[in-house]
């Protein structure tokens, strides 16, 4: 299994220079995560595990009325899905263990 530490180096440094690679292998599950999603009306949203921000690239495209956070234990896929997303004024990417994050004030997703 794949530790933290190494998330923050190598792994992370490697799964984010094969961004399209990654893109196109979680392609189907994305799509199928979106189609799930417009069953619901949210005007937040959360993506721990983002890493270079398919899903949340995705879901800001989709949904522009919604505000996307997405969050990544690794500092390299956190830039890379930054830099993918700075056309789009309602996503943004932080770094962050999931089980110690906490989102800044007024950030609240709906949860059904």
């Amino acid at each position: 299994m794949t530790d933290a530490s190494e998330w923050r180096g190598r792994v992370g440094a490697n799964w984010a220079e094969q961004w399209r690679r990654t893109d196109r292998s979680f392609a189907p599950l994305t799509e199928r995560l979106l189609q799930r999603g417009r069953e619901f009306a949210f005007g937040s949203a959360l993506d721990i595990g983002c890493g270079a921000g398919e899903l949340s690239l995705a879901l800001a495209r989709g949904r522009p009325q919604c505000r996307v956070i997405g969050v990544d234990i690794s500092p390299q896929l956190v830039a890379t899905a930054q830099e993918r997303g700075a056309n789009l004024a309602n996503a943004s990417f932080e770094v962050g263990d999931a089980a110690a994050w906490r989102p800044e004030p007024g950030f609240a997703p709906e949860i059904d």
